[in-house]
């Protein structure tokens, strides 16, 4: 309501780092801040403030992504994320839309749908790159496609020594496949070692998908 005693840009930052508190709030697992974020970035969107000369950038896409998917609302995500698509800057349109769709039918455990969208995606952000592979590691795991999840944790980990990027994001996704590698190795029915290699995970700061890896142990 307040919005015209500002310039546009600044209305955009203030929109934006709303945004962020939330996004600060859920990593301190803070759930309920995911709804609050999602309405922030809906008014946003509906207010055009979002829109930098016409165009949305693929990390507010995919953070908004990222919220519709913690709240469940499936539907609107879809919509958005084939509404916005066009909106995209030209580099980043195909990539982000593709990852974006994966993760979505991930979500909705549409596996093969998912599998086919990664399958299309050329990326060259790293971290997106990363992270694309990320969820195909999952649904191999999910599907009990053993032989293809061990060859594609080794590409995992060969793309990681190859490429350079943040040593924090590194070792984060690093973790995620040697952690991967012993849940897979935990013998059945050992509970007290399941129990032992839960702790340890649960202790780690660096580790990407520690939530899933968690659920996996459970």
């Amino acid at each position: 309501t307040q919005q015209t005693h500002f310039k546009p840009a600044e209305v955009r930052n203030l929109f934006l780092l709303a945004a962020n508190y939330c996004i600060q709030q859920l990593n301190r697992g803070l759930m309920q801040y995911a709804q609050v974020g999602l309405d922030i970035y809906k008014e946003g969107l509906k207010s055009k403030v979002l829109l930098h000369n016409g165009t949305i950038s693929n990390f507010t896409y995919t953070n908004i992504v990222a919220k519709a998917i913690v709240c469940k609302d499936f539907d609107w995500a879809m919509q958005f994320i084939e509404s916005y698509r066009s909106l995209l800057e030209p580099q980043h349109q195909e990539s982000s839309f593709f990852y974006n769709m994966a993760w979505l039918k991930y979500e909705q455990q549409a596996y093969d749908e998912a599998l086919g969208l990664l399958n299309q995606i050329n990326i060259s952000d790293l971290l997106l790159n990363i992270a694309a592979k990320t969820i195909a590691l999952k649904i191999y795991y999910e599907l009990g496609e053993f032989d293809l999840l061990y060859s594609h944790m080794e590409a995992m980990q060969a793309f990681l020594r190859r490429k350079k990027m943040m040593a924090y994001h590194k070792e984060s996704y690093a973790n995620t496949i040697k952690y991967l590698k012993k849940v897979l190795d935990l013998p059945l029915g050992e509970r007290a070692k399941r129990l032992q290699l839960k702790a340890e995970v649960d202790g780690i700061r660096a580790i990407a998908e520690k939530k899933w890896l968690l659920k996996q142990l459970s």
